[in-house]
């Protein structure tokens, strides 16, 4: 009973991490094209879906010491994914926003390091 008490207070914390992560993201929606690039930069990936509309992906990748989002948290060694570097296990997060016209119309997030700094 106790482990599913946890693992509903771990599912609780990630998703008020993720859900302040969106809110950064959707400040984001309406602004031009350029001024995403100079807030974050070039992008990983840019996948064109017509001549005014694209999908621009960022994504970065630390590992335990670097960039651990989950720093304050046990860390229970038997629920750890993914493979292990040297260093630990990598985190990353790809955020990827939609181009239309010149200008933010969407976004979207995925992995275990999207969480507002």
């Amino acid at each position: 009973m106790r482990i599913w008490h946890l693992i509903g207070l771990m599912a609780i914390s990630g998703c008020a991490t993720s859900a302040n992560y969106a809110s950064g993201l959707q400040k984001w929606v309406g602004e031009p094209e350029q001024m995403l690039y100079q807030e974050w930069g070039a992008p990983s990936n840019v996948f064109y879906i017509s001549p005014n509309r694209k999908v621009v992906t960022f994504t970065h990748t630390g590992a335990n010491g670097t960039s651990n989002p989950y720093g304050n948290e046990v860390n229970y060694e038997v629920i750890n994914s993914g493979y292990e570097t040297d260093t630990g296990y990598p985190y990353y997060c790809s955020t990827s926003f939609t181009i239309t016209n010149g200008f933010v119309t969407d976004y979207t997030f995925s992995g275990d390091d999207c969480v507002s700094r």
